[in-house]
């Protein structure tokens, strides 16, 4: 052949037929007729007949005014066709999940030879060509294809930890988990269900003007009653007139407070090594490397894996609490060192 090998004769001759009786959009029903004739020409177990000859058959013929046929008209198209199989596609939605199914029907007796379904809950513009290949793959028994509809998630952690999947444990790293389509949470560390939402709080109550005002006015009025500036007589108190005592400049009190300053920079800088010591005692105790991250969300599709890995990384937090802690005993130690030397 001048454009490359002819058609291997020995594959049996096959014709594909529209859907019966489906009230989806006309142009979405042909784009899928049209994904299927296509994934079932790459299996290369059949030779197809051609989609326009098929749809003209069955107008001619008024098999079925949407061009589709149930299996008791197969022996009437296949001899028109030549066909000595057809596949009969199906689909219907029920609560939101799309059920496509293939029949190859022998065009003869009518009988059902195989028979493969696939299901999806995503809608049908995103998922079409994932759907047809999935149930072109198991209608020819392709071993590779997933033998259920729900998709997995693939968990490794390195190093190797104990698994979560929606609050719930499933094992140990690495591992693989049949799940439901959809979003799921997946967590190295056990309590991280998926949080609940709680309502907004309420808004505070608005204060009225007149209260705000009342107020104020009676806080004035209380403080000029309980601080007078002018005393019963018309003169200005002591206190009012900025009277104080004079300072006494006596030595030994002078002493006396410098002392006790000494003593209370003794306790405060005892203090803070202290806590110093504390925090390089919590520093030992952290663990040299933590999770990058802890949980995601993975969103899983029909008949899909989806892959997750979790790895750990150096503490950091360790590094900066030991920091801290050190220099905060210095810090404490410098201080007991000052005031005792300037307490003698």
């Amino acid at each position: 052949s001048l454009w490359g090998p002819g058609p291997d004769t020995s594959l049996p001759l096959t014709a594909l037929i529209g859907f019966k009786e489906y009230s989806g959009d006309p142009e979405t029903m042909n784009n899928l007729n049209e994904r299927i004739f296509q994934e079932l020409f790459k299996t290369k177990k059949w030779r197809l007949v051609e989609r326009q000859r098929v749809d003209a058959i069955l107008r001619e013929k008024a098999f079925q005014e949407a061009g589709g046929c149930e299996a008791s008209c197969a022996d009437s198209i296949g001899g028109l066709l030549g066909a000595k199989t057809l596949i009969v596609p199906g689909l219907d939605r029920i609560d939101g999940i799309s059920h496509l199914s293939l029949r190859e029907v022998d065009a003869s007796s009518g009988e059902v030879l195989r028979l493969s379904e696939a299901e999806t809950d995503e809608p049908l513009s995103g998922s079409s060509k994932r759907l047809v290949r999935l149930a072109v793959a198991r209608l020819v028994g392709d071993p590779s294809a997933p033998p259920t509809d729900s998709g997995a998630i693939s968990v490794t952690t390195e190093p190797p930890s104990s698994v979560w999947i929606d609050g719930e444990k499933v094992g140990t790293s690495p591992l693989t988990v049949s799940v439901w389509p959809g979003t799921h949470r997946v967590a190295v560390t056990p309590g991280l269900a998926r949080p609940a939402q709680s309502d907004p709080p309420a808004p505070a109550p608005d204060f009225e003007a007149g209260t705000i005002l009342a107020f104020h006015a009676t806080s004035r009025h209380n403080s000029r009653e309980e601080h007078p500036i002018d005393s019963p007589r018309g003169h200005r108190s002591e206190a009012a007139r900025g009277f104080a005592p004079p300072a006494s400049s006596h030595t030994p009190q002078k002493t006396e407070a410098k002392k006790d300053d000494a003593s209370a920079a003794i306790v405060a800088g005892a203090v803070v090594a202290a806590v110093g010591v504390g925090l390089l005692v919590a520093a030992a105790s952290m663990p040299d490397s933590v999770w990058k991250e802890t949980w995601r969300d993975v969103r899983v599709k029909t008949a899909d894996t989806q892959q997750v890995v979790f790895r750990k990384e150096p503490n950091g937090s360790k590094q900066g609490l030991g920091v801290i802690a050190i220099l905060g005993m210095i810090l404490g130690l410098g201080l007991v060192l000052m005031a005792a030397s300037s307490k003698q």
